[in-house]
């Protein structure tokens, strides 16, 4: 199988491999840590295109020598109303929460926002722009 590299701008080869240990990255320049976010960024959508298509032919009974499907069990409640008042009876109205003014609008109409006037709180969060 060919490991597959990137080539920084002093034309040293870097497996990407060596990207799983945060210890490699620290050792990189912002100039080349630039240029390998951009090229990261730029392969997230093939990537996803190609674990889609790779999903797609397991499910239409495709066998892969490397890749298969395992079934796996995820668990969540039941969301029930008479489980919500147990547990506000049992633990008080922390035990419940509402959900995120989105959901709701998205749940019960734009109404929600007569309730919801003065009690949603924003916050401002830095998030990574690529120009």
């Amino acid at each position: 199988m060919n490991e597959l590299s990137i080539v920084d701008y002093n034309g040293e080869i870097l497996p990407i491999l060596e990207f799983r240990h945060k210890e490699t990255l620290k050792k990189i320049d912002n100039e080349n840590l630039e240029n390998i976010a951009y090229l990261v960024k730029s392969l997230k959508n093939p990537i996803k295109n190609i674990d889609d298509e790779v999903k797609n032919r397991l499910k239409n009974g495709t066998d892969f020598h490397h890749i298969s499907v395992i079934n796996t069990k995820t668990t969540k409640i039941v969301d029930d109303n008479f489980l919500k008042q147990e547990f506000v009876k049992e633990h008080g109205w922390d035990a419940v929460e509402l959900k995120s003014p989105h959901k709701l609008e998205q749940e019960f109409g734009k109404d929600v926002w007569k309730l919801l006037n003065g009690k949603v709180i924003s916050t401002d969060v830095q998030r990574v722009k690529y120009d």
